[in-house]
């Protein structure tokens, strides 16, 4: 006996129909002549014979159909707690300075109390505690941020270097991301980083030229759009050459833009680049110390992604199974900061955030109930609203800061969760 899962709704868009399971992520297009014995099929109980039984595979294969005995909320509440404390591999995101060759007004490291209180021997200090920590894991990986984490390249690389011999000595994997503004990425880089199993760069530019070089500006007022392109590209082009799998990643800010601002920097780049780029968008939103009037939503982003799928771009879907965000984990993931210590979140961060911090022996000291309290306003199925809503395997109770913060759910939307599956 069968049952249609929880997760499944059907979107219209632009005279398609989508069939969207939210726990599985499997997206079909459903012809309109076929619409019917579809949801003939999702209400039937007893298995299909003849031809309906091939869309009935399809379905279950899909997570579409379930057997009758499976209960998935039990199922997606273990899952979430099984990832969370999940002890058998790692994310470190290190922070090693929030200095930056850009003042763009809207950073959050922009505001006031950032101070840089960068510790001199960091890297000492994440050598030992490697050697205390990474030995008995299966995967390791390194997120590098900032700041602008290039600032310090010659620091990260040597640390590396010293993963990397360690990660072949007690056999864990070992991998890298790297998010950087893109003013010192070029090819040496790059060749740099696939070095240390790079997995992913990404970049960002605010839109068109002309927007872009008022906000993303060097200290000096000097403009950075074209260095950024010319570099993104040229890293691009690298990695097709060598025939890599690295994910480039284009964030593409927007404040007040037109779809015919955004064409101009699809226009930048050719045919295989494009295929080569996984783009999204984001709405640049107001902070304590940057308040714009901003026309552009998270709810309006879809024409950009039906654009940028018409030139021929991959739209990048999330990276984040079983959890909102990176932030959304226990203590397998968390940020290093200057000074080294451990946040959950350095994104306007509250005190909850702060987890605890390295001491100068490669020890975590590390704060229990800022722990606990991060988990409890992180896990959404304590929440009776999460528990019944549709979105829940792909938000899982929306960003943990902002619910800590104002004591409030930031529900996710369509357009940021589950538009990018309707691409290819």
């Amino acid at each position: 006996m069968y049952k249609a899962s929880l997760y499944n709704n059907f979107f219209l868009e632009k005279d398609s129909i989508f069939l969207f399971n939210s726990f599985s992520r499997a997206s079909i297009k459903v012809k309109k002549a076929e619409l019917g014995k579809v949801k003939a099929i999702l209400r039937k109980k007893d298995p299909c014979t003849g031809k309906n039984k091939k869309y009935q595979d399809i379905l279950i294969k899909n997570g579409f159909i379930l057997s009758d005995n499976i209960n998935e909320i039990e199922i997606l509440e273990y899952l979430y707690n099984a990832n969370y404390f999940q002890t058998d591999k790692i994310t470190v995101a290190l922070v090693p300075t929030l200095r930056c060759n850009f003042k763009c007004p809207y950073c959050f490291e922009a505001g006031p109390g950032k101070e840089n209180n960068e510790v001199k021997n960091y890297f000492d200090v994440l050598k030992k505690f490697a050697n205390k920590n990474f030995c008995n894991k299966k995967r390791v990986h390194i997120s590098l941020f900032g700041g602008e984490p290039l600032l310090k390249k010659d620091e990260i690389f040597s640390y590396l270097d010293y993963l990397l011999i360690q990660s072949k000595k007690y056999g864990y994997e070992l991998s890298t991301s790297i998010v950087t503004n893109g003013f010192l990425l070029d090819k040496d880089m790059v060749s740099a980083l696939l070095k240390y199993n790079c997995v992913s760069i990404q970049v960002t530019l605010d839109s068109r030229k002309e927007t872009h070089n008022k906000l993303r500006v060097l200290h000096n007022n000097g403009e950075t759009f074209d260095t950024i392109v010319n570099n993104f590209t040229t890293a691009v082009r690298y990695a097709i050459k060598i025939k890599s799998n690295i994910q480039f990643i284009l964030r593409v800010n927007l404040l007040n833009q037109s779809l015919d601002d955004v064409k101009s920097i699809f226009n930048l780049f050719d045919k295989d680049e494009r295929k080569k780029i996984n783009i999204y968008f984001r709405p640049i939103y107001s902070t304590s110390h940057f308040n714009v009037s901003n026309s552009n939503t998270i709810f309006d982003l879809k024409k950009f992604y039906d654009e940028a799928d018409k030139y021929g771009f991959s739209i990048l879907k999330s990276a984040y199974y079983l959890q909102y965000c990176e932030s959304d984990g226990g203590i397998n993931f968390f940020y290093v900061t200057p000074d080294l210590k451990i946040w959950k979140c350095i994104n306007e961060s509250t005190e909850t955030a702060d987890i605890g911090y390295i001491d100068k022996t490669g020890n975590m000291q590390l704060n229990s109930m800022h722990i606990a309290r991060w988990y409890q306003k992180s896990n959404p199925f304590k929440d009776e609203k999460c528990r019944k809503c549709y979105y829940l395997p792909v938000c899982y109770g929306g960003c943990p800061l902002h619910y800590i913060k104002t004591g409030k759910r930031r529900c996710t939307s369509k357009d940021m969760t589950i538009t990018p599956y309707f691409y290819s």
